[in-house]
């Protein structure tokens, strides 16, 4: 059915790259990964076909564009699918790629406003949402005419991966805030509750594919380690509407947080790929969803599995929780890398790691900034 497909994933280096890749390689679809770093998890996987290194988008973006239209023409993909902040210099430039090829994007302003965390919540507040408190900072001077108590929350506009987030607990640590000026910042309420994470297959304003996960174990309470389906009416209700309302199409997530009296409130928007893509690979259909073969109706997991991030469930997953109760789901889970049919990537992460040690020696940042450096964007494309 699919053995003359050609897809190209645009960001080889993330997990959700290799999952994807080996749910399209399962079908027979031939899979094509481009990357601006030399090594990563899917260098090592027999389910690509070709492996290509790219301009880094974020430093040579006209370069990366032309580069990837020329892979596109010459291995005659079909499918070009973003994973990442890549996705912002391919929107960009999406009315240069050939007609014979399905970018899976919207527009490149729509992407912008949700991306941004102040515009996405005075687009949801314009739609009738109720959303957090939420103040747009212009200099520190802000910060001390904000109209909530302690603790609050900093957030660059433009971040990812809960990176550039800092907590106010009091007025001493305003004090220490110097970089407002050189930057968009928002500051929003502390909001205490239960974080639930979203993935959804949009096209035209309707939701095909869908997966809410809740966050259980987690770096620093953020960053999510495993991923289990979990069914969530009022949160679905919630992106449906939301996708409708801006006929959005691609790959989305949403990031909420549910009060005790059961308030739902979007915290922000992730207008690309996000983890919970790993529990839906496991659907046989969600392949018809890329190449937009389904679009009356909406899937959604059928099997109930928790997959891990084994190395982070070992470095940060145990304090989470009792030791007893992580060592019993560490046990149960299943790792995203292992595939016994496609061992190299499992073996390989001992080479990856060293490698992307010295990534972040070299540029001086921590694992999280180094991973993302040469795809973020932080606004002001021209």
């Amino acid at each position: 059915m699919y053995s003359s497909k050609r897809v190209l994933i645009s960001n080889a280096r993330t997990m959700i790259s290799l999952d994807l890749a080996r749910m399209f390689h399962s079908l027979g679809i031939e899979v094509y990964v481009v990357d601006s770093n030399k090594l990563h998890m899917c260098s090592f996987s027999k389910a690509i076909k070709k492996s290509i290194l790219v301009p880094a988008p974020r430093f040579s973006p006209d370069k990366y564009i032309e580069s990837v239209i020329e892979i596109v023409e010459k291995e005659k993909i079909d499918l070009v699918i973003p994973i990442y902040e890549e996705i912002f210099y391919i929107a960009k430039a999406i009315d240069k790629f050939p007609k014979s090829c399905k970018v899976l994007s919207t527009s490149f302003d729509i992407l912008e406003k949700l991306h941004n965390k102040w515009s996405f919540q005075e687009k949801s507040k314009n739609y009738g949402f109720k959303t957090p408190k939420t103040y747009l900072l212009k200099n520190s001077l802000d910060l001390h005419h904000l109209d909530f108590e302690f603790p609050f929350i900093l957030k660059a506009c433009y971040s990812r991966a809960s990176q550039q987030i800092k907590i106010i607990k009091e007025e001493k640590d305003i004090a220490k805030i110097d970089y407002i000026e050189s930057d968009l910042w928002v500051a929003q309420e502390f909001l205490v509750g239960k974080k639930y994470c979203t993935y959804s297959l949009c096209s035209e304003g309707r939701v095909n594919a869908h997966v809410t996960y809740p966050l259980d174990y987690a770096i620093e309470d953020n960053s999510c380690l495993n991923f289990k389906s979990v069914k969530h009416d009022k949160i679905f209700e919630w992106v449906e509407r939301f996708i409708k309302l801006e006929n959005f199409s691609g790959q989305i997530g949403f990031d909420f947080i549910e009060s005790e009296k059961g308030e739902l409130l979007a915290i922000e928007c992730n207008p690309r790929a996000t983890s919970g893509a790993h529990v839906l690979c496991l659907e046989k259909d969600l392949a018809k969803v890329f190449f937009g073969e389904i679009s009356d109706k909406t899937i959604f997991p059928t099997k109930d599995i928790t997959k891990q991030i084994a190395p982070g469930m070992l470095m940060y997953g145990w304090q989470s929780k009792s030791i007893f109760t992580f060592i019993k789901d560490f046990l149960v889970f299943k790792d995203i890398i292992f595939d016994k049919k496609d061992i190299y990537p499992f073996l390989s992460q001992p080479l990856l790691f060293f490698y992307y040690l010295f990534l972040s020696r070299k540029l001086k940042c921590n694992f999280p900034s180094m991973f993302t450096h040469d795809l973020d964007y932080n606004g002001f494309l021209e």
